[in-house]
């Protein structure tokens, strides 16, 4: 995917001791730190509703594989939990990923609007958005929801793997 060579992706304020200056200077980076504070919460919501949409299918598709006698059903729906299951682990990966750069972004934001207010002269130079905090995911590969997601993959191959050998 190309980038967009219209967008920047740092924005430069220079420092000046004029109000007007400083006063906007405050107000594009308290709406800047807003919105990255919406998106990483609206990004969480959407996680915890992954990891609901995950138990609920899980439930729903264990409960229809065992209801039929038919090889066949069984093993279709077996088959779906696996792919459904794998799904929402990977989303739940790439939402955390987000969600930490957007933490990330909010905590620089916060910085520079510090900044700003305590030396208006001082220059800020920002990014959009800080990648440099979905590297922080890695350190949370075990903890409860990730956790969550690779036991309920785990249960969809042990659950295939019931279908395809011992059913």
């Amino acid at each position: 995917m190309a980038k967009n060579k219209n967008i920047p992706s740092y924005y430069l304020l220079n420092g000046s001791d004029k109000d007007d200056n400083l006063k906007h200077r405050i107000d594009f980076l308290t709406n800047l730190f807003n919105t990255a504070h919406n998106k990483g919460d609206y990004i969480g919501e959407l996680r915890q509703k992954n990891l609901n949409y995950s138990l609920i299918i899980f439930a729903a598709l264990v409960t229809f594989g065992q209801q039929y006698s038919v090889e066949k059903y069984s093993l279709i729906s077996s088959i779906a939990l696996v792919c459904t299951t794998l799904i929402f682990c990977l989303l739940d990966y790439r939402y955390h990923l987000f969600i930490h750069g957007w933490r990330k972004t909010r905590k620089e934001m916060f910085n520079a609007l510090c900044g700003i207010i305590n030396k208006p002269t001082m220059d800020v130079n920002i990014k959009r958005y800080y990648a440099e905090g979905e590297m922080e995911v890695k350190k949370e590969i075990f903890h409860l929801q990730p956790l969550i997601n690779y036991l309920l993959v785990l249960g969809a191959i042990m659950n295939l793997v019931y279908h395809l050998f011992l059913k």
